[in-house]
């Protein structure tokens, strides 16, 4: 999402002229609205589904459930983890930066984006990423509490 509020990224002026002319203005309500409005066409399956790579669920990437991993790395605890594959493989890594958006933590993003949206629409979103919430150990509970109770 940050890259078409951004506006730094000429890739994303194409859907963020379609967020506009389809919803009225660029906004994660309209944003959720342009993911759930696309996926009805281009997610036939969790195996064949072609969203934007930055929004599209990782079982839809490649075939996660086909590698035997050893460790799953997260993005909120992404040093910690980096350490322990090291251990694992007997080397250590440099540190590696990681992005940070703008605006706070995840969990305040999350609390200030996912509370413009209703019940109904965090619902259809997680059925959306349902498998990636269970693939990687993630609970809805969380957005599902911030959400706005439904009219």
């Amino acid at each position: 999402q940050d890259k078409l509020f951004d506006g730094a990224d000429p890739s994303y002026f194409k859907i963020k002229n379609f967020i506009i002319e389809k919803y009225g203005e660029v906004t994660f309500p309209n944003f959720t609205k342009l993911i759930l409005y696309k996926s009805r066409t281009k997610c036939r399956s969790m195996n064949h589904c072609s969203l934007d790579k930055h929004w599209k669920p990782f079982i839809s990437r490649c075939a996660f459930c086909d590698i035997p991993y050893r460790v799953i790395a997260r993005a909120e605890t992404f040093q910690e983890d980096q350490r322990f594959i090291g251990q694992l493989a007997g080397v250590q890594f440099e540190q590696v930066e990681t992005h940070h958006s703008s605006g706070g933590s995840t969990e305040d993003l999350a609390r200030i984006y996912f509370g413009q949206l209703d019940r109904r629409t965090v619902d259809q979103l997680f059925g959306l990423y349902q498998v990636d919430f269970e693939m990687f150990g993630y609970s809805p509970d969380l957005y599902l509490g911030f959400a706005r109770k439904n009219p």
